[in-house]
């Protein structure tokens, strides 16, 4: 059997190179989805460390808690620090709170977060150029601050602090000793001496993390590390804070950083549905390939069986091949992965260095991807073995028909699919309207319900699960009477057409597996562009319609200056910039006893803004106040249409009652006018900014940098930093439907040319028949082109039906609510329709060398064939 093993893999080595492109394809993918999780969780983990760089271990307030401090005492950590300082001297510790400051430079200033340099190994940032801060006349500055003040090593600065003792703003200069590496996504830092910042914080600050390390990184692990922990445990239950402070190793605590931030293993959970999938297609696709060698191999199979060869011997020297196949296709898609794996996180910048890229691999992953191939392999050749295993000598050397079909195997295989398609979409369905109604309550209540939405997603999409593969073993059913329907569609003289519609209906097992894997491929990718696109453009209208411009600057006090408003118009991304003329006054409701509804207390000061043309910088149609009207911010709708008083100064009037969606109350350039008076004229307290389409994330940061740098007094609101993130990761998720498109297809490539190939086995004889009456080779290559591309079109409709259907239900189940009941917006988009039509073009192509090989068969040789 040795000897019939190696053989067997030289006589069938261009079909097990197709077969084993397709199980390494599906291997790299789920080993580059693993290390893109890695290296998403490494990139959050030097965000998230910057504050705690170099401790061994770490005690934290914990979220969305407090602890209860008199005034003018330390807090818990700082009692612990001390009492570790006393008992262990040899050990580094270190205290942090949180303080922020104002930094300037002329005209322009930002705000940042300030940390103190104490010991050298608790330092957070990473020196770009300069060097660290030492005297306490020296800062540090993040790389962003920098570029937006303009200031470079030796540059002096402006800081302003709030003084607890005096209550009041301090104003020092500083020499910008170093420049700092900015962290994307992150508060800028800045750094002084740990001295200086202990002068700007007082007496007793309140620290919010306590760092200890020891020289010799003894607490690093083992019995001294379980042992400090302990002891620090020990000290908070002495102070009376165990409840509110987590104490963990510096590993633990970046661990249960980064799964705060990403819901524990969700990211890796929605990564590993990709590969997950593209396993399922390889597997669908690999079996036919099995299927289509073993046809080949029937009479020497049978002949192994009339000399003695047992059926077990049979099964387990095709298992042995596709262990081996499956062991290389392994070896090769890890070394795809691996290295694709490396390439992505450096180049998106996921990680720092190459060894970090490629360091993200770890075993487990290397092992877990290599049995995947294995499995996949196996899985794949275990019903084509059990079903060779079967045959008798005599079946084997008889003549095979082979369009003869199983009926009982077709009948079960209906019913199976028609129960779970039938039974899991009705669950679905249900799970979905239930999570819907309970992320918008409307009128009954006003509050979601996210864990128990939660759960009634994870039922709609395990339901939906079993609703796909329920329509997956119905496509192999449906699929070759759909392609059948097709070819009636022809004229009548089209034969060739209608000869390759006849063909695709007369093996249906075949047909219907090559169309199954064509359809798993379009309806996954459909389902998530269609998804992510309809969640993108649901995101826009949601945040278009709560904030439509991208930037409102304001000042309270003083009016703007013309020379703010030209240098805004300059900031580099600004597409627009509209001045607002305002006054100031108060707003006050008729109706006492539906003041609680109404957002402005009688005695406040707001901004009553002219309604200026801005129909043309804004995201969503805005509401113009008529004369009599007043548009106040995010009314609530029982009061819209309620009477409504504006006083400025003396001058007092009454309203109707609108709600609008910017941030000032407006009022119509005629009523302004009247409420204007000598000692209170309108004057340009603010405008609308517009920015370009197409920009970043990290664009928009810095345009709110420099909008901010303007003016001292300048106060900003803006949703367009929310709206650039969402598109760009809901980009992300598109993108990668686009690569899962990548893999099915040429997957998919594989499964029909097999399929065609194995159709050219099976007919040699009547092709060589149809050659024989007048059948010329470019209408042999043709037919077999009008098969690949009935079976790429039966398998492109219902994907893309179900694709939709699926991303619909998806849509609808997902726990996040928004506001307004604002509607759902579906959305198919262009890359969608592009998926649709490579599947076709693939299909096409996969039958060319089926056809080349069909066609170079001389009718001799065909009709001799036994």
């Amino acid at each position: 059997m040795r000897g019939l093993l190696s053989a067997n893999l030289r006589a069938a080595k261009s079909s097990y190179v197709a077969t084993a492109l397709a199980i390494a394809l599906a291997v790299a993918f789920l080993l580059t989805c693993l290390g893109l999780a890695g290296g998403m969780k490494v990139k959050m983990a030097h965000n998230l460390a910057h504050n705690v760089t170099g401790a061994e271990i770490v005690a934290s307030i914990k979220p969305n808690s407090s602890v209860d401090v008199k005034e003018g005492q330390p807090g818990p950590l700082d009692l612990v620090a001390k009492d570790l300082s006393a008992a262990h001297r040899e050990w580094e510790i270190l205290t942090r709170s949180r303080f922020a400051a104002q930094i300037s430079k002329q005209n322009h200033s930002n705000h940042s977060e300030v940390l103190g340099l104490a010991q050298p190994r608790f330092d957070s940032g990473e020196l770009a150029k300069g060097t660290r801060p030492k005297a306490d006349t020296e800062i540090g500055l993040d790389a962003s601050i920098a570029k937006t003040l303009g200031v470079g090593i030796q540059d002096q600065v402006t800081v302003e602090t709030y003084d607890p003792k005096t209550e009041q703003t301090v104003t020092q200069n500083f020499t910008v000793a170093g420049i700092y590496k900015a962290l994307p996504g992150a508060f800028p830092t800045s750094y002084v001496t740990s001295a200086r910042l202990q002068e700007w914080q007082g007496k007793n600050p309140i620290s919010n993390l306590l760092l200890v390390a020891s020289p010799n990184g003894e607490l690093g692990g083992g019995a001294s590390q379980a042992q400090a922990l302990n002891e620090i445990r020990n000290l908070l239950a002495k102070h009376h804070a165990t409840e509110a402070i987590d104490v963990a190793t510096f590993n633990q605590y970046l661990s249960d950083q980064v799964d705060r931030m990403i819901g524990g293993n969700g990211l890796l959970v929605i990564l590993l549905v990709f590969p997950l999938l593209a396993g399922v297609t390889a597997i669908i696709v690999v079996s036919v390939t099995y299927s289509v060698l073993l046809a080949r191999r029937r009479r020497t199979l049978a002949l192994l069986r009339a000399v003695g060869a047992t059926k077990g011997q049979l099964r387990r020297l095709f298992l042995q091949e596709t262990l081996l196949v499956g062991a290389i296709s392994s070896l090769l898609g890890i070394g795809i992965g691996t290295l694709a794996t490396g390439v992505i996180n450096h180049e998106s910048d996921l990680t720092r260095t190459w060894g970090e890229s490629f360091g993200v691999i770890d075993w487990p992953m290397l092992l877990a991807c290599f049995l995947s191939g294995l499995i996949i392999s196996v899985l794949a050749g275990y019903a084509p073995a059990r079903q060779v295993s079967k045959v008798t000598p005599m079946q084997a050397l008889a003549e095979e028909d082979p369009y003869a079909v199983v009926q009982k195997r077709r009948i079960v295989k209906t019913c199976c699919g028609a129960f779970l398609f039938l039974a899991g979409t009705a669950i679905m369905v249900w799970a979905t309207m239930q999570s819907y109604h309970l992320m918008h309550p409307g009128e009954t209540s006003d509050t979601f319900n996210n864990s128990a939405a939660t759960m009634f997603f994870l039922l709609a999409m395990f339901s939906g699960a079993l609703s796909f593969l329920g329509l997956l073993l119905l496509t192999a059913v449906v699929l070759p009477y759909l392609t059948a329907a097709l070819g009636r569609l022809s004229p009548k003289n089209a034969m060739i057409w209608r000869l390759a519609a006849e063909n695709t209906r007369r093996n249906p097992r075949r047909t219907g597996a090559t169309g199954a894997a064509l359809t798993l491929g379009v309806t996954l990718v459909v389902m998530m562009l269609t998804g992510a696109a309809s969640m993108e453009a649901t995101a826009q209208y949601t945040i278009n319609t709560k904030k439509p411009l991208d930037f409102t600057l304001y000042s309270v006090d003083a009016p703007l200056t013309e020379d703010t408003i030209t240098r805004a118009k300059q900031v580099k991304n600004i597409e627009k910039v509209t001045p607002v003329p305002a006054l100031k006054g108060r707003v006050t409701l008729n109706k006492p006893s539906d003041k609680y509804y109404f957002p402005y207390e009688p005695d406040t000061t707001v901004l009553l803004a002219e309604d200026v043309a801005a129909d043309d910088i804004s995201r969503a149609p805005l509401t113009h106040p008529q004369p009599g009207q007043i548009v106040i911010p995010n009314l609530d709708k029982h009061l819209v249409g309620k009477t409504v008083t504006a006083t400025c100064g003396d001058k007092t009037l009454k309203f109707k009652a609108l709600s609008g969606n910017l941030s000032f109350v407006q009022l119509h350039p005629a009523d302004l006018a009247k409420l204007r008076s000598a000692d209170n004229l309108p004057y340009t307290q603010a405008f609308y900014a517009k920015i370009k389409d197409g920009i970043t994330s990290a664009e928009v940061e810095q345009i709110a940098s420099d909008l901010m740098a303007l003016n001292p007094e300048l106060r900003l609101e803006s949703e367009a930093f929310m709206r650039v993130m969402f598109t760009e990761m809901l980009q992300a998720i598109m993108w990668g439907a686009v690569a899962m498109l990548g893999v099915s297809v040429v997957v998919s490539l594989v499964g029909v040319a097999n399929t065609l190939g194995l159709s050219v086995l099976e007919r040699r004889r009547e092709n060589g028949l149809l050659r024989a009456l007048g059948l010329t080779r470019s209408m042999m290559r043709l037919m077999l082109t009008f098969e690949a591309f009935l079976l790429g079109v039966g398998g492109v409709v219902i994907g893309l039906l179900a694709g939709i259907g699926y991303a619909v239900a998806g849509i609808y189940a997902l726990p996040i609510g928004f506001e307004d009941d604002a509607p759902l917006v579906l959305v198919v988009p262009g890359l969608a329709w592009g998926a649709v039509a490579v599947v076709l073009v693939v299909a096409v192509l996969a039958s060319v060398w089926p056809a080349r090989g069909a066609a170079k068969v001389s009718p001799v040789e065909a009709l001799a064939h036994d």
